[in-house]
């Protein structure tokens, strides 16, 4: 079983916990980030057949008990076997929807894919996707579509008052 941090309508934290694929009326949190090379590609992963075959950027589940820096920190060990300090991972934007509030974080780092270490029972594979990739990916419905505002935000530059590209 694994608890979940819950939150308001508004985004702040509970002093409350949920338990993962248990429906509440808060909000759970959701952290996801998008790598990028030095050559403007993202690095995206194809999930497991267990997790529907969909093109994604790496993230998971806050964890109770944990922020969200510390929860993309944790899936990018976890997924990838990449370790990253929270002094690279930059915040870019927070959306609320329905059933969760999800933070975006943006890492530029160049990384060697031969030496990533994915997650099996998580990630089918990983590759370096141009932007024109990921935008096919989009329109034929093949991009987990909680990601697609956070990509959205980076291409367009629309992030919490900082320039990324």
């Amino acid at each position: 079983m694994e608890y979940l941090n819950l939150y308001d309508n508004d985004g702040n934290l509970l002093n409350e916990k949920g338990i993962r694929g248990v429906k509440t009326d808060n909000l759970i949190g959701i952290a996801i980030i998008f790598i990028q090379n030095s050559n403007g590609e993202f690095l995206i992963q194809k999930t497991s057949p267990s997790r529907k075959s969909i093109f994604a950027t790496t993230g998971g589940h806050v964890t109770y008990g944990s922020t969200f820096k510390e929860t993309i920190i944790r899936e990018v060990a976890e997924e990838l076997g990449v370790d990253i300090s929270k002094d690279e991972v930059v915040e870019i934007n927070t959306f609320i929807k329905e059933h969760y509030i999800q933070k975006v974080f943006y890492l530029k780092k160049d990384l060697d894919i031969n030496e990533i270490s994915i997650q099996e029972d998580e990630v089918e594979f990983i590759d370096w996707f141009s932007k024109e990739k990921i935008s096919e990916l989009i329109l034929n419905n093949k991009f987990r579509e909680s990601n697609i505002e956070g990509y959205e935000c980076i291409i367009n530059n629309k992030v919490l008052n900082k320039t990324l590209l």
